[in-house]
């Protein structure tokens, strides 16, 4: 017969419980473009991720327009000097704040969700921008996070007046990383949440040049939602813990 009492019985039950949890900390979703396509080029297992949207408005002043499409490394040098990278005129960009940006939709959209059985946590989202040469020095970019699940606080915001030509590879000083995991909105998603990658922009208006996104990046963790079997599992397993001490105790007066 099994002791629920004995020490090691009340271990493995813990550590059952704790079994279905995964590390957190995993590369979940990528967007690198060298696909030339807007898809996740990399998915945990676990959940889905879907294409880079973004609002394309030609005319007016709402949306990321004009020239908006993926330019291959033989123009435009990218992230490791590979592959493609997501371009976009910096004259389309008529925000001057985040909130303004959120308003006039001029932000990136990616989707993450996942699998049935399953629920994601998100830390972190890294991504490298810069700009080209035929930006005015005067300008600031600043580009933002917000997402569904945390209305509009902005979750971290990266701002430069970086210049790349196009024979140039950037490196880790054009990179932005948003540390995500103090938000418990993000800690346990069950259900489908997009996140957007905002850009606004401060100083003259720009009459030229191109902004360029690559290497977009969420970390975290997908873990397998537990059964009630092991929620009950882990309740025996305490109390199981908590009886045994105060055996204990009382033998010990």
């Amino acid at each position: 017969m099994i002791n629920p009492f004995h020490p090691g019985t009340v271990f493995g039950a813990i550590c059952l419980v704790l079994a279905s949890t995964t590390s957190s900390g995993a590369v979940l979703a990528e967007w690198d473009f060298d696909n030339n396509t807007r898809n996740a080029t990399f998915t945990s297992p676990g959940m889905t991720a879907s294409s880079m949207q973004f609002l394309l408005q030609n005319t007016g002043e709402d949306g990321i327009g004009g020239t908006t499409g993926l330019q291959a490394n033989a123009t435009v040098r990218g992230v490791g000097d590979t592959g493609y990278v997501q371009v976009f005129n910096a004259s389309t960009i008529h925000a001057r704040s985040a909130t303004e940006a959120i308003a006039k939709q001029e932000f990136f959209e990616f989707k993450m969700a996942p699998t049935a059985g399953n629920v994601l946590s998100v830390t972190e989202l890294s991504f490298y921008a810069w700009s080209n040469t035929n930006l005015d020095d005067a300008i600031t970019y600043t580009y933002f996070l917000t997402s569904s699940a945390t209305g509009d606080a902005i979750l971290g915001s990266y701002s430069s007046t970086d210049q790349l030509a196009n024979t140039e590879v950037p490196d880790d000083g054009n990179k932005a990383t948003f540390d995500l995991s103090g938000y418990n909105d993000l800690a346990s998603l069950t259900s489908e949440t997009s996140f957007y990658i905002g850009v606004y922009m401060s100083g003259s208006s720009a009459t030229g040049g191109n902004f360029r996104l690559d290497s977009v990046e969420f970390q975290g963790g997908v873990s397998a939602i537990p059964e009630p079997s092991r929620y009950m599992l882990g309740m025996v397993a305490v109390m199981a813990l908590v009886l045994r001490r105060r055996r204990a105790t009382s033998s010990a007066l």
